[in-house]
């Protein structure tokens, strides 16, 4: 049984069959409340995929025990104007898993909307995703899987875009034998201790996903490095390392090689590209160890110093 105050019946919501978005575990459809007395109208529905080879009663359990666990937590959290809010869960009829619901955002992603535009203000996004990561770190939520793809943007009343981080937390209760794809970060987004942990060798991943062992890599410090890399791409529009192939991006942390100013120019006066540059090394130190990175409240300062600064200027 779900927790009663975030469960929703099947009858207060209607879902497309047609998918809007997808992932490594799930597939996104697009929702609406039947009744009008709801703000958010359209809603976003995930639905994950269990794999054939899984013992499905076992599956569904341990995914709703540990769901369970998380919802009062989400629920607390999601209260951050740059935290994607999470409505609820949703048993609907063409799966066994409950689906994860929560608004519907026609913006789309941050990397989807920064790169139809030729000019946009970057404070507000790179603050808020800070401030977002801030927040959720503030209740010991590990996102896990921080990149372009899991910052959506919600237009507001007065047509201000603002980044609301989406995604966080599914580490928690995705790590169970019986889905299929990958809870493994996106390689250019994530840090090197979570792409390559110690454990790795002696793991053996169940249908591609980490064992306990590995998702121990996942932690405030490799969500701080993989902040430092999705505020690079807003900076300069473009992903960490664009020269270089996916599976090349392993060798390259093993080399300490740094994303550096030759490939991600910026379109900023030279002063501020000479600070913007130490935050964001300070985000991944990568030839130190995870520990010295800096933590998400102080590369949310920095930046606020650093935009405060020009407006006194």
């Amino acid at each position: 049984m779900l927790a009663a105050h975030r469960y929703i019946q099947t009858h207060d919501v209607s879902v497309s069959n047609d998918i809007i978005g997808y992932g490594s575990f799930s597939d996104v459809r697009l929702g609406e409340w039947q009744d009008s007395d709801h703000e958010e109208a359209k809603l976003a529905i995930k639905i994950f995929r269990q794999a054939k080879e899984c013992n499905e009663t076992t599956l569904i359990a341990t995914f709703k025990r540990r769901l369970n666990s998380e919802i009062s937590t989400w629920s607390r959290a999601q209260r951050h104007p740059n935290v994607l809010p999470f409505i609820g869960a949703y048993e609907h009829e063409t799966g066994k898993l409950p689906a994860l619901v929560s608004p519907y955002r026609e913006a789309g992603d941050i990397h989807a909307y920064i790169t139809t535009r030729n000019d946009y203000n970057r404070q507000p996004f790179v603050v808020g995703i800070a401030d977002g990561l801030v927040h959720l770190h503030s209740y010991d939520i590990i996102h896990g899987d921080l990149k372009p793809k899991n910052i959506l943007i919600h237009i507001g009343g007065d047509g201000m875009p603002t980044p609301e981080i989406a995604d966080f937390g599914r580490s928690r209760i995705l790590n169970v034998k019986g889905f299929t794809g990958s809870l493994h970060s996106t390689s250019r987004y994530a840090a090197p201790e979570v792409l390559n942990p110690p454990s790795r060798e002696a793991s053996s991943p169940l249908l591609g996903v980490p064992s306990e062992e590995d998702n121990k890599a996942l932690t405030k410090e490799s969500d701080v490095w993989s902040l430092g890399m999705v505020l690079l791409h807003v900076f300069s529009g473009k992903d960490p390392y664009p020269y270089l192939k996916d599976h090349q991006i392993v060798l390259a942390h093993e080399r300490k090689e740094e994303p550096n100013e030759e490939h991600h120019p910026m379109p900023m006066s030279p002063s501020e590209i000479e600070r913007v540059w130490p935050i964001l090394r300070r985000c991944w130190e990568l030839v130190k160890e995870p520990a010295t990175r800096c933590s998400a409240k102080e590369c949310a300062d920095n930046l606020k110093a650093l935009f405060n600064e020009r407006a006194h200027n």
